[in-house]
């Protein structure tokens, strides 16, 4: 049996497909079925990889905003002085050094703007998210809650509707320079 499966792959290997003077028809019937066959296996699992990696970098595209968004309000807010909280509103009061000897307060406004007709998330009236040329993400929520008297729960919820991608990070934040009796 085995020498019958030797000679059959000797056959089509080297006396069909190679043939010095060209491929008979029976080859080439043969052949065009084998990649037709192959193409049929293929193209639905290449189809499922590529739809599968959108999917991916979309939701690291979303990821990195959100996380972005919150590392720049923790920033902020572990050096703030004072800070408020109403709705999905965040006020931070911070010490903006000009000089060695001089420094001002600086005021930071975190919150949901919806103008545009894409809920993103603002920095002073700036958008923070809904930029990115790779996902069309939408701020769905964002929450602060107070902890403690420095510290705070932040809790951003964003989609991408188009591609079904939905998102939530969360992280508390802690301020280094409120006394107990600052707050706005």
């Amino acid at each position: 049996m085995s020498s019958l499966k030797h000679y059959c792959l000797k056959i089509f290997y080297f006396k069909i497909v190679f043939r010095e003077n060209g491929y008979s028809l029976v080859a080439l019937l043969i052949s065009l079925t084998l990649h037709v066959m192959i193409a049929s296996c293929v193209v639905p699992i290449a189809d499922i990889a590529i739809k599968q990696n959108t999917l991916l970098v979309t939701r690291i595209a979303l990821q990195s905003e959100m996380r972005y968004a919150l590392e720049c309000i923790v920033q902020d807010f572990t050096y703030a002085k004072k800070f408020d909280i109403t709705d999905d509103t965040l006020t931070i009061i911070t010490d903006l050094y000009i000089d060695k000897d001089r420094k001002e307060e600086k005021k930071t406004i975190y919150r949901i703007d919806n103008t545009k007709g894409i809920c993103r998330l603002t920095c002073d009236f700036q958008p923070m998210t809904g930029e990115s040329k790779m996902c069309n993400s939408t701020i769905t929520g964002l929450t602060f809650k107070r902890i403690s008297a420095k510290s705070i729960f932040i809790e951003i919820c964003a989609s991408d509707k188009d591609k079904k991608v939905f998102l939530k990070l969360h992280t508390v934040a802690t301020a280094l320079n409120i006394s107990n009796e600052n707050s706005l």
